[in-house]
C-alpha cells in the first residue's frame, strides 16, 4: 500500500490517495467533485455532490485502526439517506491490506455497527406464508434474523477514495437488514440481480475508541435505542421464557404428584328422605344426622349435597362435627332448580347440588347434621357424598396465574422494546 495524491479534475487540489493499486474513484475535499482517475488515463469528472458542512467525518480520512486483529485505515466517507423514510446515516470504508472489500463502520444517532462481507451459504432467506415477514436463518451456528427495513438510497455527502464507482449505487441498490441484536444480516442487491451478503455486529463506543486509539469522550453518545443494540431483556427473555414453561410443567407435575401420594377417597355415600319436624328445632323437616365415617390423613375434604327439588328451592345448614373434640365444619346454601316453556323456548336455572370445601380437615371420626327447610310440606330425597384428600385446584391455578402474570409483564417490556428499536 503506497501513499500518493491525485489531482482534481475541477479545482487542481490534490485528493489523497493512500491505496494506489486499488483507488480509481475519488471525491474532492474541496470542490466535492467526484471523479474517475485510472492509471496514466485523464481524470474524467462524474459528479458533484454538494457540500453540507453537517455532514462532517468524526474519523478522519486516512486514519488508522484496529479492529478483530486487523489493521485498517479509513478510506472514505458516506453519508446515505433512505429514499422513503428520510433516515440519514454515516458509513466509514475501513481498507485492510490484503482483503478485497471494504470493510463498514456504520454509525447512527451515535449507534455504531462493524460490517464484513460473508458467503451467502450459510445464510438463507424465507418468507412467512402466514404474515408475509421474511427472515433470514444462519445455519451454523444456528440463528434466526429478523427483517428490520429495506430501502433504496441516496448519497447525501461523499469524502475519500474508493475502488468502485460508489455514485453508481444510488437509486440501483436496495437492500434489506435482518436483525438478531447484537448482530446484522444485509442483503444489497444491484439492479435487482447481483446480489452480495454481509453481517455486522454492535460497536460500543468503548471499542470504537480503543479501535481508534483516541479517548472516549471524543466519541458522541448515542440516543434511543440502536437497531442492533442490546438491551437487557434480550438477554434475559430467552430464560424468561424457558423459566416460566419450567414453572408451569413443574405445577401440574407437583399436582399429579400430589393427586398420586395422597388420592383422594369416599368415606361416606348416603342418601336419606325427609320427614315433618315433630321435635323443637323449628324447621318444617326433621333434622338428618349421618352414619359415622372416618378421615385417616389429615387434608381437604369436599361435602357434597344433592337434593330433589323440582321449581323450587330448599336450604341446607351442613354440619360436620368431630366425634372426638366436638369442633364443626359448617356451611349453609340453597339448593334450587326452576325450568318451564316460555315464548316457544325452554329455560332452566338454579341447580339441586350445594358443595363445600374444607382445605385442612384433622383425621378423626366425623359424622354430618343438616338441617333442610323449604315452603313445600312434601317430602324431599337427599343424599351425601364426602370425600377425603379431595384434589384441590385453586392453589395450582393461584400459581399459575402468578407464573403467567410474570411472563405477561416481562413480554409487554420486550413488546415496548421491540416497539422502540422497530420505530
Amino acid at each position: 500500500m503506497n501513499n500518493g495524491r491525485v489531482k482534481c479534475p475541477s479545482c487542481g487540489c490534490d485528493v489523497l490517495c493512500n491505496d494506489t493499486a486499488n483507488s480509481t474513484y475519488f471525491c474532492c475535499v474541496m470542490c466535492d467533485t467526484y471523479f474517475k482517475k485510472e492509471g496514466d488515463k485523464v481524470a474524467e469528472k462524474i459528479d458533484v455532490f454538494p457540500r453540507n458542512l453537517i455532514y462532517q467525518p468524526l474519523l478522519p480520512l486516512g486514519s488508522k485502526c484496529t479492529f478483530d486483529g486487523r489493521e485498517f485505515f479509513v478510506a472514505g466517507f458516506v453519508v446515505k439517506k433512505d429514499n422513503a423514510s428520510g433516515v440519514v446515516w454515516r458509513e466509514y470504508l475501513l481498507r485492510c491490506e490484503g482483503q478485497t472489500w471494504y470493510t463498514t463502520l456504520a454509525e447512527f444517532n451515535g449507534h455504531w455497527s462493524i460490517i464484513d462481507q460473508v458467503e451467502r451459504d450459510n445464510y438463507k432467506c424465507y418468507r412467512n406464508r402466514y404474515d408475509g415477514t421474511f427472515s433470514v436463518w444462519q445455519s451454523e451456528p444456528f440463528k434466526k434474523f429478523k427483517q428490520y427495513t429495506s430501502y433504496r438510497y441516496r448519497i447525501e455527502a461523499l469524502r475519500g477514495e474508493f475502488d468502485w464507482d460508489i455514485g453508481d449505487e444510488q437509486e440501483h441498490m436496495f437492500v434489506e437488514e435482518y436483525i438478531n441484536p447484537p448482530e446484522m444480516i444485509t442483503m444489497e442487491s444491484y439492479r435487482d440481480t447481483d446480489v452480495t451478503w454481509y453481517k455486522g455486529r454492535y460497536l460500543e463506543r468503548t471499542e470504537l475508541a480503543a479501535g481508534f486509539n483516541i479517548n472516549v469522550d471524543d466519541v458522541p453518545r448515542s440516543s434511543g435505542l440502536g437497531a442492533i443494540q442490546v438491551h437487557p431483556l434480550d438477554n434475559q427473555w430467552p430464560a424468561i421464557r424457558t423459566l416460566s414453561l419450567l414453572m408451569v410443567g413443574l405445577i401440574f407435575l407437583t399436582q399429579i404428584m400430589l393427586g398420586l401420594a395422597r388420592p383422594s377417597k369416599v368415606v361416606l355415600n348416603e342418601a336419606y328422605t325427609t320427614t315433618a319436624d315433630t321435635g323443637a328445632w323449628g324447621g318444617n323437616y326433621a333434622p338428618i344426622r349421618t352414619g359415622s365415617f372416618q378421615i385417616k390423613q389429615s387434608g381437604p375434604v369436599n361435602i357434597n349435597v344433592r337434593a330433589d327439588v323440582s321449581n323450587e328451592w330448599m336450604e341446607i345448614p351442613v354440619s360436620m362435627v368431630n366425634e372426638r373434640t366436638g369442633k364443626e365444619y359448617e356451611f349453609t346454601k340453597v339448593a334450587e332448580s326452576y325450568f318451564g316453556y316460555e315464548d316457544g323456548e325452554s329455560w332452566s336455572e338454579g341447580s339441586s347440588e350445594i358443595e363445600a370445601v374444607f382445605s385442612a380437615v384433622p383425621a378423626g371420626t366425623y359424622h354430618i347434621n343438616m338441617y333442610p327447610y323449604s315452603e313445600s310440606k312434601k317430602e324431599h330425597n337427599i343424599s351425601i357424598n364426602v370425600e377425603s384428600n379431595t384434589t384441590l385446584y385453586s392453589n395450582m391455578w393461584w400459581l399459575l396465574l402468578l407464573v403467567s402474570g410474570y411472563w405477561f409483564i416481562q413480554y409487554q417490556r420486550k413488546v415496548l422494546v421491540d416497539t422502540e428499536r422497530f420505530s
